[in-house]
């Protein structure tokens, strides 16, 4: 049964970490990453919020960038560069907690 979280696909996470899809279901396989299995050959989505931080804060980071530039339509272009650089201090400052 499926829950109700957030959850992406191994396409989905090799085109925001630009890795090969491959690549991210060894390295899901070999961290144990939290998924859902989809059907009987094994497809899954994985669980976001179970995902390594740096696998989570990539996806969260393309998820407001895709934001911003929707809301960009419209603004100013310095008013979109300002947003981004708060954007990219804010993602710094979490990488530099873990």
């Amino acid at each position: 049964m499926m829950g109700h979280h957030e959850t992406v696909t191994a396409k989905e996470l090799a085109d925001v970490l630009g890795k090969t899809i491959r690549l991210i279901q060894r390295r899901a396989k070999n961290e144990r990453w939290p998924a859902e299995i989809l059907n009987n050959r094994g497809d899954r989505r994985f669980i976001l919020a179970g995902l390594p931080e740096d696998v989570r804060m990539a996806v969260l980071f393309r998820k407001q960038e895709r934001g911003i530039r929707k809301e960009e339509l419209g603004k100013r272009k310095e008013e979109s560069v300002y947003i981004r650089l708060q954007m990219v201090c804010q993602i710094m400052h979490w990488l530099k907690k873990g």
